[in-house]
């Protein structure tokens, strides 16, 4: 759950101000480090011996497409506010 709601799409969203000249740095680095935790529950996932490989893999697969889906709304969100500011 925390994968694909909060880490995923921050990490995604902290990449795309990074690379943003008109974004302070400091929040991309916020998004980042929020972003961090999908990464860290995406290991976690893989160093339960108990838990089959394959519903690992397929759970780390759609908290990708899914949290790429909502950072890109994010960023959506963002140009719209961005441009509204102008």
């Amino acid at each position: 759950f925390k994968e694909f709601l909060i880490g995923h799409p921050a990490l995604i969203t902290g990449i795309y101000f990074l690379k943003k000249t008109e974004v302070k740095k400091v929040y991309s680095k916020l998004f980042i480090l929020a972003g961090v935790l999908g990464q860290a529950s995406v290991i976690n996932s893989f160093m339960h011996i108990h838990t089959p490989i394959g519903g690992t893999v397929i759970r780390t697969f759609w908290g990708y497409i899914i949290g790429g889906i909502i950072a890109a709304a994010v960023i959506t969100f963002f140009k719209i506010w961005q441009k509204y500011q102008r």
